[in-house]
């Protein structure tokens, strides 16, 4: 059926983004600066930070290779990427790239749609939403509490429940953290699942911590301070339903979050050689906050 097919283009997706992550191929040059990159991925990558291109988070995209030669091509064809126009030099396509701020691809150009994942969990959405989507809902406590992650999550080990970090990438020191601050044994938890189902669980718990919303019973707090009182008091560390074995759980609630790669890395010998089956659910969209790519499912 047509959510089977749904659900193993998703599986196969995610493995694919997993090899790019971890794959250098040949190196890559930089279309305007020369600058040579060890992968495809590390030049989307550096045209988004050093280049200012919008072209969504770079954990939304996968196909990495095809997508920056398609970019490369449409470059040297003298062809800006937003409006599509075509102009006589490189000079005069820089000058225009740089006034307008076209700086990103035709929303109506479905040439590029097969490169966004994100589809695949929340179908009906343009990919430049995605910009619009990462906005908070208002400017307070959920902005700072964003911002603070940000701020502490440059390669440290962040804790699922509170502000705690360490510069020392391990887990371990995460998992002693919990159980003399917080009293719980995270660890006994998450060494009984799986490697899908702990980096859904992670997302999943920093997606209600962010939200100020128990993982396991639902209640809403007005604060962080809140959430986590009732938290350790109720000892409601873990969800007790399966409602965060969502599909969509599979995608980060925060970029570059160091722990999913530790769990990945210490499992990947075992959980990445065999998929497991994942049943054919019907997908909760409605805490998702980004998204993008409409009707990639019918091509």
């Amino acid at each position: 059926c047509r959510q089977t097919i749904h659900m193993n283009r998703l599986k196969s997706i995610i493995e694919q983004q997993h090899r790019e992550r971890m794959e250098s191929r040949q190196s890559v040059e930089c279309i305007f600066c020369r600058t040579t990159l060890s992968s495809s991925r590390k030049a989307l990558e550096h045209l988004i930070e050093s280049h200012s291109y919008r072209i969504g988070k770079i954990d939304n995209i996968f196909n990495t290779d095809q997508l920056y030669e398609l970019i490369k091509s449409r470059l040297e064809s003298l062809v800006c990427l937003f409006c599509e126009k075509s102009f006589k030099d490189k000079t005069v396509l820089r000058e225009h790239t740089r006034k307008k701020q076209h700086k990103t691809f035709n929303p109506r150009n479905k040439q590029y749609d097969k490169f966004y994942v994100t589809n695949f969990i929340e179908v009906g959405k343009c990919w430049n939403e995605l910009v619009e989507d990462d906005e908070p809902v208002d400017g307070s406590e959920s902005s700072s509490w964003s911002d603070w992650y940000e701020e502490n999550a440059n390669d440290n080990v962040v804790c699922l429940y509170c502000s705690w970090a360490s510069r020392d990438v391990n887990i371990n020191g995460l998992y002693e953290h919990i159980i003399k601050i917080h009293g719980y044994n995270l660890e006994e938890y998450i060494n009984n699942i799986c490697v899908y189902d702990r980096i859904k669980l992670i997302n999943y718990i920093r997606r209600q911590i962010f939200r100020k919303t128990c993982p396991n019973c639902q209640e809403i707090f007005s604060n962080n301070s809140e959430t986590l009182t009732h938290i350790e008091e109720m000892k409601h560390f873990v969800p007790e339903t399966d409602n965060w074995k969502l599909p969509q759980y599979y995608f980060s609630t925060y970029e570059n979050d160091t722990l999913l790669y530790i769990c990945i890395e210490v499992e990947q010998h075992d959980d990445f050689e065999e998929v497991p089956e994942v049943i054919p659910e019907v997908i909760d969209t409605s805490c998702m906050k980004t998204s993008c790519l409409r009707d990639l499912l019918h091509n």
